[in-house]
C-alpha cells in the first residue's frame, strides 16, 4: 500500500509545479538560448552564457549580469510586466555569485504601463540555501500583494561588488552575478518534486 501512495503524492506535486510554471508571466525565464526580453540597468550589461545553468542542463543557459562603470552598484538585468490581472504574485529566481557580495530580487508596482514613473509599491525576494551546483534560491516568502491601479510591474534580478576603501572599484567589465530560473506568478512559490520515501 505504501507504493500508490509514493505515487498520488508525486503527482500532486507535479501538477502544482506545472500549474505555477503555466502562470509564470516572465518572458524567457530560463535563458534556453539568449537573453530575449530581457534589459540591463544603468551601468550594466547582460549577456547570454551557455555555460552556467542553475540545474546544469547542456541545452540552456543562464544571464550573466556585467558591470560596465566602476563604483555605479546595482547591477541589473530587469523585465517589465504589462497589466498583470491578477491582485496577488509570487516571484524568484536562481543567482550565481560572480564578483557579487550582494545579490537580490525586486519587483515594483507601477500605475504606468511601461514600468516608468512613480513607485506604487515593491517586494524582495528572501534567500535560501544553495543547491549543489552554489546556486542559491530567491523566492518571496509570502505573496506581492500589487496596490490598486498597478498597469505594470518591473522585475529586477540585480548584484553589487565590493567597493575598495577609497571608493573606487576594479576597473572594466566583470561579471558580477548570473541569473536563471525566474519567475513572476500568480499563487505561491513554484513547488519543485523532491525524491523522498515514506515509512
Amino acid at each position: 500500500m505504501k507504493r500508490p501512495l509514493l505515487l498520488a503524492c508525486s503527482s500532486i506535486l507535479m501538477l502544482g509545479a506545472a500549474s505555477t510554471q503555466a502562470n509564470n508571466l516572465i518572458n524567457n525565464p530560463n535563458f534556453a538560448v539568449n537573453v530575449d526580453g530581457w534589459s540591463n540597468g544603468a551601468n550594466s550589461s547582460i549577456q547570454f552564457d551557455a555555460a552556467q545553468d542553475a540545474n546544469a542542463a547542456a541545452n540552456s543557459g543562464s544571464v550573466a549580469i556585467l558591470e560596465t562603470v566602476s563604483a555605479s552598484n546595482p547591477y541589473t538585468a530587469q523585465q517589465c510586466i504589462v497589466a498583470p490581472t491578477a491582485s496577488t504574485y509570487s516571484f524568484g529566481a536562481m543567482v550565481l555569485a560572480g564578483s557579487a557580495a550582494f545579490y537580490r530580487m525586486t519587483c515594483t508596482a507601477f500605475a504606468s504601463a511601461d514600468c516608468s514613473g512613480s513607485e506604487l509599491g515593491s517586494a524582495d525576494a528572501d534567500e535560501g540555501s544553495p543547491n549543489a551546483n552554489d546556486w542559491i534560491p530567491l523566492d518571496t516568502a509570502t505573496p506581492f500583494t500589487l496596490p490598486g491601479g498597478t498597469g505594470s510591474v518591473l522585475c529586477e534580478v540585480s548584484g553589487g561588488i565590493p567597493v575598495r576603501r577609497d571608493g573606487a572599484q576594479p576597473a572594466g567589465a566583470q561579471i558580477v552575478l548570473w541569473a536563471d530560473d525566474v519567475y513572476f506568478g500568480e499563487g505561491t512559490t513554484p513547488v519543485s518534486l523532491q525524491s523522498f520515501s515514506v515509512d
